[in-house]
């Protein structure tokens, strides 16, 4: 995995904290550990169903149509600084919130979230410095195409 996206996709993000990588429509991607051998420390996924295991490495993450359950948000994405979470499945993994103490910033948009005790502790605890959650409806084509930009 680590060779398909080694070349081809990284770039410096001029918005973000370093190395970018824009993974698209990858069923096949599992384990996010080829992130942090690349040294990737912004991510964005587009409609990747089985990613998993999010490394330490990353600081900033945008996760589109993709199940949020499977992330394993408490086991790698402690560091994580910017979250944004648009048209996934926040159910299943919602209090692997709490374990984002350095998140500055989160953004939920087109979640269903039941439970929204994690947001308020991460704003009460003082993390949070920014915070959306937002409508129930598909992202547009163009908030996609700005993400692959971004």
């Amino acid at each position: 995995m680590k060779a398909k996206y080694e070349s081809k996709f990284i770039k410096m993000n001029p918005y973000g904290f370093g190395p970018y990588l824009y993974i698209d429509k990858d069923p096949q991607v599992r384990s996010l550990n080829f992130v942090a051998e690349l040294g990737v420390t912004d991510l964005c996924m587009n409609s990747c169903p089985h990613a998993r295991k999010i490394p330490r490495t990353l600081k900033q993450l945008q996760h589109y149509n993709s199940d949020l359950k499977t992330l394993k948000f408490a086991e790698g994405a402690v560091n994580l600084e910017v979250l944004y979470a648009h048209n996934g499945n926040m159910i299943g993994n919602a209090n692997g919130l709490r374990a984002l103490r350095n998140l500055k910033f989160l953004e939920l948009r087109y979640n269903k979230m039941v439970d929204q005790s994690p947001v308020e502790y991460l704003t009460a605890k003082g993390c949070l410095e920014t915070c959306f959650i937002g409508e129930q409806t598909q992202p547009s084509q163009q908030e996609i195409d700005e993400a692959r930009l971004w």
